[in-house]
């Protein structure tokens, strides 16, 4: 059983409200909060990696030059903790972003990538990041569909000409896990909705302070059909706040 999604809801008796998770978390009244965290996998593996948001889940970063010389940074932080792909199926192109912790894009993006199977190939001459009066930079990266994941792995590199200018950066071993979008609706209690794979079983646990590890089933497994899937926790009296994930079985 591996952990997919972990959604958190503070549902002291909310009006009914409706939000979207990519665009808006806190919804009236002000003191009422439902905040969903998510990965999910949902794509064929033999497919081309599908557009979307990915949360990195492990990789790490590498730069070369500048002051500190050569650094290595464990992923995910707060600089990269997200990528976003933008694939064309007419063009068979794609563009590849790597997002900070508030999914805001940082200096590093790819373009031109050329979809192939189940794998993009970025192979393209491009102006350095740190400005277009340096040398440029060879982009030399893969990215392959996992069964919904992206593995990626490659790196930009450029002539070295300064002490204080990086002249590579270079990602290894990079796993993600599909963000899918969530919806939440609240009336009489919690309804938690996400975008299900055909054939996969999906059980939605809670706790009630995350102090200690046990979680709680809500309900019985829920086997997913490739379409909006929701369940509804209802009002607990005496409980005002509660912790939800969703887990995947076999």
């Amino acid at each position: 059983m591996s952990i997919v999604q972990i959604l958190r809801a503070v549902s002291d008796s909310l009006p009914g409200s409706k939000s979207n998770f990519l665009s808006k978390i806190a919804f009236a009244p002000p003191a009422s909060l439902i905040a969903l965290l998510a990965t999910m996998a949902t794509a064929n593996s033999q497919g081309p990696p599908g557009s979307g948001t990915y949360g990195i889940q492990s990789g790490s970063y590498r730069q070369d030059g500048g002051f500190v010389g050569s650094i290595d940074y464990p992923l995910p932080n707060a600089e990269q903790a997200f990528v976003s792909l933008v694939t064309d199926p007419g063009s068979g192109l794609a563009e590849l972003s790597f997002l900070d912790q508030h999914r805001k894009a940082v200096f590093l993006r790819l373009t031109n990538g050329v979809l192939s199977g189940n794998t993009l190939r970025f192979q393209y001459l491009t102006t350095h990041p740190y400005g277009a009066d340096l040398p440029p930079a060879w982009v030399d990266y893969t990215v392959t569909n996992q069964a919904g994941s992206l593995a990626i792995s490659g790196s930009m590199t450029s002539s070295p000409v300064c002490c204080d200018i990086p002249y590579l950066f270079a990602h290894s071993d990079v796993k993600t896990s599909f963000v899918p979008s969530l919806s939440i609706r609240v009336v009489s209690g919690v309804e938690l909705c996400w975008d299900s794979a055909s054939n996969q079983n999906y059980q939605v646990q809670y706790h009630s302070n995350l102090l200690g590890s046990f979680w709680v089933d809500l309900g019985a497994p829920v086997r997913g059909d490739g379409a909006l899937t929701c369940v509804t926790d209802a009002a607990v009296p005496k409980q005002p706040r509660r912790f939800y994930r969703l887990v995947t079985w076999p």
